[in-house]
């Protein structure tokens, strides 16, 4: 097996994070709220009641927070090494430079597991910003570096993380209807499906067309 065979698969491992989601939340004494509560809740330590300024009280309480925050850790070391075993596989520097950010993307995936947000909130906060943005910009430069339907693919998953966290973050969220947890997807967790698909193609195929 080729060494880009297995960073698809290792990126299709990192998926993993999409069902770890559904246990800790299946797992509240009081139901969580897949639109009302954020993702970060699934994280939290210590259960209690965490007001926020301009937001509604949350009661969290998230007794497998330890299974959320390993998975999100280990989705990004996954995403780490995927990127670095597909070196090469994007040519040109927008392909270079494309790939390693994908790699700081999964390193700043790793740490906001390692970060859960009610012991540090602001590092999580800041962290989790970092990471949608150097994602944004490696799927800009993947997209840039190979022509056809990826290239179209890759811009319409950028797009639709950056209108989900554009609406996490502003009044719109209400407007939408789809919640701080349903835009807060769009952001985080839409690219996720943009890893398992590029995953499975690579791993499928090993000698893709068109790249430079």
């Amino acid at each position: 097996m080729k060494r880009q065979q297995i960073g698809g698969i290792l990126w299709m491992g990192s998926c993993l994070y999409l069902p770890a989601q559904v246990l800790p939340a299946l797992r509240w004494p009081r139901p969580y709220s897949w639109t009302d509560n954020f993702i970060s809740d699934l994280g939290v330590t210590a259960c209690g009641v965490y007001p926020e300024p301009g937001l509604p009280t949350r009661e969290i309480c998230s007794p497998w927070h330890a299974v959320f925050n390993t998975a999100t850790t280990l989705s990004g070391v996954l995403t780490v090494m995927g990127a670095v075993l597909l070196t090469g596989w994007w040519r040109g520097r927008c392909g270079w430079a494309g790939t390693a950010l994908v790699a700081l993307h999964g390193s700043l995936t790793a740490l906001v597991g390692l970060l859960p947000w009610d012991r540090h909130p602001d590092a999580h906060n800041a962290v989790a910003l970092w990471q949608a943005v150097t994602l944004w910009c490696a799927l800009g430069l993947l997209a840039v570096s190979t022509p056809g339907r990826f290239r179209y693919g890759t811009l319409a998953v950028a797009v639709v993380s950056v209108v989900g966290f554009a609406l996490f973050t502003s009044a719109g969220v209400e407007a939408s209807g789809l919640g701080i947890g349903g835009s807060e997807r769009l952001a985080f967790d839409v690219p996720l499906l943009w890893f398992l698909l590029t995953g499975a193609a690579i791993a499928l195929r090993p000698s893709p067309l068109g790249r430079r």
